[in-house]
């Protein structure tokens, strides 16, 4: 993962009106599916301040919107990358993998996606080098992006071994921690901008089990049958692993809590047609 590790910031830029113009072409130019709904959520032109930050000693740009890292340009040839933000503002940035539940402590680790893991490739065929998200059995959260380590042929004839997608980013890790920090979403629902053409922003509608947990009079959800109880309290565990990574010691229950509800009843989400 290219976040991993802490980083500093060597300088950032708000962007001027042309340059937010400019920066929303080039993201048009790279996911020609996205409607003008979506690209007022990834780079609003009004009513929210846009700024370009760049790393010291590397090509790596990331463009934020109020301080929430949305998209990032990893050689700073305009080649954007969408940020587990972004994709939660919209799930259908990326073609998505889903992997087993299990995989999940392995991501958070910073370690790149292997072909055992994985619970379905989809039907689109793909090839080595296209970014993708991964999302978890049963949901549309997406947890991680990445890009593809080998081709659909390649993966359906590899015997089921092998990289399939190396890690760029992850949820926890320094780019997420850059941001407001928010708990995995237990659910997400597809946003749509009421006015497009005036770049409203609209809300993730989205409350995470840990939002749910810091608020009075609210119980977080549980369970009542045991194959849940049973996931809850083995995932429990295995994430409890990865507490000495501060930047994950955080999020860990939330993680819990969003594959106990998942593999109780699987979250559905409208897709565009």
């Amino acid at each position: 993962s290219m976040f991993k590790k802490p980083f500093k910031v060597h300088s950032q830029n708000v962007l001027k009106g042309s340059d937010k113009k400019k920066l929303r072409d080039t993201l048009c130019k790279h996911y020609s599916h996205l409607v003008p709904e979506d690209l007022a959520l990834l780079v609003p032109l009004k009513g929210e301040d846009v700024a370009m930050i760049k790393i010291p000693q590397t090509r790596t740009l990331i463009y934020t919107v109020d301080k929430e890292p949305m998209l990032f340009d990893p050689e700073g040839n305009n080649l954007l990358v969408p940020s587990i933000y972004a994709c939660w503002r919209v799930p259908h940035v990326l073609p998505t993998i889903t992997i087993q539940p299990a995989v999940l402590e392995y991501i958070l680790r910073g370690a790149d996606l292997m072909l055992p893991g994985v619970r379905d490739l989809g039907d689109r065929p793909f090839s080595a080098g296209e970014l993708y998200c991964v999302s978890l059995k049963g949901s549309l959260v997406p947890v991680a992006v990445g890009t593809m380590a080998m081709s659909h042929r390649d993966a359906r004839t590899s015997g089921g071994k092998g990289k399939i997608l190396d890690v760029t980013h992850y949820f926890s890790d320094q780019l997420w921690a850059m941001g407001s920090k928010q708990a995995l979403p237990t659910e997400i629902k597809l946003q749509k901008a009421p006015d497009a053409s005036s770049d409203a922003q609209v809300p993730l509608e989205a409350m995470s089990a840990l939002d749910v947990a810091r608020t009075p009079g609210k119980e977080t959800p549980s369970s009542s049958s045991s194959s849940s109880s049973s996931l809850y309290s083995s995932t429990t565990s295995l994430l409890a692993t990865t507490s000495r990574n501060n930047a994950i010691t955080s999020t860990t229950a939330a993680a819990s809590t969003y594959l106990m509800t998942s593999s109780s009843t699987p979250t559905t989400s409208s897709t565009r047609s």
